[in-house]
């Protein structure tokens, strides 16, 4: 036993003395090497490859459990249609003018009416963040809106913009100002004090404070703000043009219900979706290479 203890104590000095005579890149190189007791189990189970699997875990249960519910009949075809019939109906709209011709109008509206709530959003925003004062007297009634549901208050927009094109527009922007500009003014509010301290040292102007210290120290917030926005610009959407409208998306699943196609309203429905998740992936795509380091910090923060 006392020999055993005594190998031990002679190894560790060994060690001390290598890690003495390296130098702070090869001490960083030879620690990576070194595995904690539980990285085998957490490479085996939080792997990306595992990850991957378990991301489609749920929407193939959810597949197999529709095929299960229409094939023995569990389910009438009229609420839930089988699920080859609703692929075969999806590939018979995909190659059909009238889908893509319905497809790209709801794609200018969401764009639009996303650019304009960006264009009115990001100036009130970001003084409200700035200016204790501006802010106190924009953010209640501005809260006070956000709480009011949009399909409660889309007839008035209809009547006040009209049913054309630019009131579908104004429908989704300002279904979503109201939320952003509030994301916006507080993503600002919470720049640490220090980098304006910063800003007064070096004598930078309000413009040079905005553009090099304002803006990059708040920009993450900011555009998780936006990819958050754009799937509730997509929800305003279908109810605007579920309520007025003779094309797009939401036309097309009215018509549906109207004469009873189930299987069209899904393949909107799973559309819809799919778009959604587009967005949503080049939203976080451009977030990653436009701001690494908050990136960084987020990887940090999910391995602790």
């Amino acid at each position: 036993m006392r020999k055993e203890k005594r190998s031990l104590k002679e190894r560790d000095r060994k060690r001390f003395r290598l890690h003495a005579t390296l130098t702070p890149e090869q001490t960083a190189a030879e620690a990576a090497t070194i595995r904690h007791p539980g990285h085998r189990a957490a490479r085996r189970f939080g792997g990306t490859r595992y990850r991957r699997l378990a991301a489609w875990a749920i929407p193939l249960i959810a597949l197999a459990a529709w095929w299960f519910l229409t094939a023995t009949g569990r389910v009438e075809r009229f609420f839930l249609p089988p699920p080859k019939d609703t692929f075969r109906t999806g590939l018979e709209m995909v190659i059909s003018a009238e889908f893509w011709r319905d497809l790209a109008i709801s794609m200018s509206r969401i764009f639009g009416g996303f650019l304009l709530a960006c264009a009115l959003a990001f100036p009130c925003g970001i003084w409200m963040g700035r200016s204790r004062f501006f802010n106190s007297v924009v953010e209640p009634p501005i809260s006070f809106i956000r709480f009011v549901p949009m399909p409660a208050v889309i007839p008035l927009m209809i009547l006040w913009f009209g049913s054309g094109e630019w009131g579908k527009i104004m429908i989704i922007c300002l279904g979503i100002f109201f939320q952003l500009v509030l994301m916006i003014a507080d993503a600002v509010a919470s720049v640490p004090q220090a980098y304006y301290d910063i800003a007064h040292s070096v004598q930078a102007t309000p413009w040079q404070r905005l553009i090099y210290f304002t803006i990059p120290a708040s920009g993450p917030e900011i555009w998780d703000s936006l990819r958050i926005n754009v799937g509730l610009a997509w929800a305003t959407l279908i109810f605007a043009e579920i309520l007025g409208a003779t094309s797009g998306l939401g036309y097309l699943i009215v018509r549906s219900q109207r004469y009873l196609l189930t299987e069209n309203i899904f393949v909107a429905v799973l559309v819809i979706g799919i778009l959604g998740v587009i967005t949503d992936k080049l939203f976080g795509w451009y977030y990653y290479r436009r701001f690494p380091w908050s990136a960084e910090v987020q990887r940090a923060e999910a391995r602790q």
